[in-house]
């Protein structure tokens, strides 16, 4: 019975950590604060549902030199920060339109 409780009490410390693991960026504040970089807003147009939003994140998070985005539908925009040194902002409104959307930049 001893051996029970045990085994219970270590699952649940299991399943307590990987609940506040879950869902984090792999990139710690720290890396992000290491290296100078940018953020963006942008107005993207063609959106007709959350997995419109979904396609658009998914496209931004496999792009080397962006670090964090927040792609709003409704709201047709998106926040982007991104490193400098690694891409260029051109290059984030073209993998925007290669998912099959427009993006502008929003005045700050």
């Amino acid at each position: 019975m001893k051996i029970m409780n045990v085994l219970i009490s270590i699952v649940v410390l299991i399943l307590i950590f990987n609940a506040q693991t879950f869902g984090q960026s792999d990139k710690t504040d720290s890396d992000v604060d290491q290296q100078k970089t940018k953020q963006v807003k942008l107005k993207i147009t063609g959106m007709t549902c959350g997995g419109c939003a979904n396609h658009i994140h998914r496209a931004l998070s496999e792009t080397k030199g962006v670090v964090d985005m927040e792609v709003k539908y409704p709201g047709d925009s998106a926040i982007i920060t991104y490193k400098p040194n690694e891409i260029k902002f051109e290059e984030i409104i073209r993998t925007i339109e290669k998912s099959g959307y427009k993006a502008k930049k929003l005045k700050s």
